[in-house]
């Protein structure tokens, strides 16, 4: 690879005009260490350096600028521009610049602003037709120019390594003056599923196996695996474990199991723990989400973090409903009644305007394990029902007591012979417990401000749509 000067760091963005090709590199980017000759953390399987950890860095990859590296990923975007050309006169050039030259020229700028590191590359070319982008072209200072100049040659979804000879750092951007554009895997334009700039999240459901490319989702999935790694780390940091029970089951199991009021609590905890985690753990995508999705998200998070969830009873909501004048709900359901989704959502919407907590629910209304308390009519059962999300926690304390049990397996006609193992825990060494569950989906749903919880699961499953 040929040298060139190390290039001092800017502190402009490039002009936007000048940019004619876009090509937005997609995770898992890296830069090949071995180019590198300023120490660099590298993966531990590769000799490798993830580009979000020179982004992150304390000086913006500054110690890195004239440095040579190799960037890989997937290409977002790109787009083709022609021009007419400029008629070139020879002698316009001041006496102490170069002499134009044609040939290959590749500016490549890393936005660490977004979660999908941003790659502009803009190539001059001499032709039409789309091909992989050619290391030089034939020098033609003083032959006529060519009918049109045509910028670019990158496919969208191309799997490309960019060779740079010079890395700069500037006012939040790294710029790359490429050397080469190398294409590992190419793209079948015509064929491609994400060719379009943007595919509506509706029709990305039919491309699951390469949406995770399109930056929403991509967004999406990181904050969901976020959501997920804070479940399991305030459960280990509180001295839960973690246990993989049946999916599929034959017996009426809705909520999970701790002391009722320590279950609140502990309930009222964990909420605010993963919104808490969300917006500190991943700040670029929630930039991402605000910037294109929803814009008071961020403010929603902080809401739950720092609000005094409301208490009430089963009891005083029905009565909070019966008060409300406008129809946009039934207020004249009866006590007893499984209070519906809207019926939630209201309550904590419009009614609270922060999140509720509903507890002593009818016993009609809750599975049969529930305990029941000393009124005989209402179970030791909440929710916690959140603006703008509905309810995301339901739990409950369970049934200790074998005959109280056993009355409601007969009560609710349920076949006994189905619950004779839960039976057995409550012959054997039973003990005071309760506990709670949290709707995973609906939670990474609130997290983004999406609308569609089949837009939040990598592979979701619908009738007729289970082909991956």
């Amino acid at each position: 690879m040929p040298t060139s000067p190390k290039l001092k760091p800017h502190t402009h963005d490039l002009p936007k005009q000048s940019i004619q090709t876009s090509c937005l590199i997609s995770p898992p980017t890296t830069i090949n260490a071995a180019t590198v000759s300023t120490q660099l953390t590298t993966f531990k399987y590769s000799n490798r350096v993830l580009l979000k950890t020179i982004l992150e860095r304390r000086d913006g990859g500054l110690e890195l600028a004239g440095e040579s590296v190799v960037v890989g990923g997937w290409v977002k975007s790109s787009k083709e521009v022609r021009k007419e050309p400029v008629p070139l006169i020879v002698g316009d050039h001041g006496p102490d610049e170069p002499e134009p030259r044609s040939g290959v020229s590749c500016v490549e700028i890393l936005q660490s602003r977004i979660p999908f590191l941003r790659a502009i590359v803009k190539v001059l070319g001499g032709s039409g037709g789309h091909y992989p982008l050619r290391e030089k072209l034939e020098a033609a200072v003083h032959k006529p120019p060519p009918p049109s100049t045509v910028f670019l040659k990158v496919s969208d979804g191309s799997c490309v390594a960019l060779f740079s000879q010079s890395l700069v750092h500037g006012t939040n951007v790294i710029e790359l003056r490429v050397d080469k554009v190398h294409h590992i895997g190419t793209v079948d334009y015509s064929k491609y599923s994400l060719a379009k700039k943007r595919v509506p999240l509706d029709k990305l459901r039919d491309f699951c196996h390469i949406r995770a490319r399109t930056t929403t989702v991509a967004s999406v999935m990181r904050i969901r695996n976020a959501l997920d790694f804070a479940a399991h780390t305030f459960c280990q940091n509180h001295g839960f474990l973690s246990v993989q029970v049946p999916i599929l089951t034959t017996t009426d199991c809705k909520g999970f199991s701790e002391k009722f009021q320590d279950a609140i609590n502990c309930a009222d905890d964990f909420l605010k723990f993963l919104c808490k985690w969300v917006l500190e753990n991943c700040p670029e995508d929630m930039k991402f989400v605000s910037q294109r999705i929803d814009k008071t998200r961020a403010d929603h998070l902080h809401s739950v973090i720092s609000s005094s969830f409301e208490r009430i009873s089963y009891t005083e909501a029905l009565d909070a409903i019966k008060k409300v004048t406008e129809k946009k709900i039934d207020t004249k359901i009866e006590w007893g009644a499984a209070l519906t989704e809207a019926d939630l959502s209201y309550l904590a919407d419009e009614i609270y305007k922060k999140p509720v907590i509903i507890y002593d629910y009818p016993k009609e209304a809750k599975p049969f394990y529930v305990r029941l308390n000393d009124d005989g009519k209402t179970v030791a059962a909440f929710d916690i029902v959140v603006p703008k999300a509905g309810k995301l926690i339901s739990g409950s304390q369970n049934e200790e007591r074998i005959t109280i049990l056993t009355t409601r397996v007969t009560e609710l006609g349920l076949a006994r012979e189905q619950y004779e193992w839960y039976l057995d825990l409550r012959r054997h060494g039973t003990v005071k417990h309760s506990g709670f569950s949290l709707e995973f989906d609906l939670m990474v749903l609130f997290s983004t401000g999406l609308t569609d919880v089949r837009d939040v699961i990598p592979f979701p499953r619908s009738y007729g749509k289970a082909n991956y």
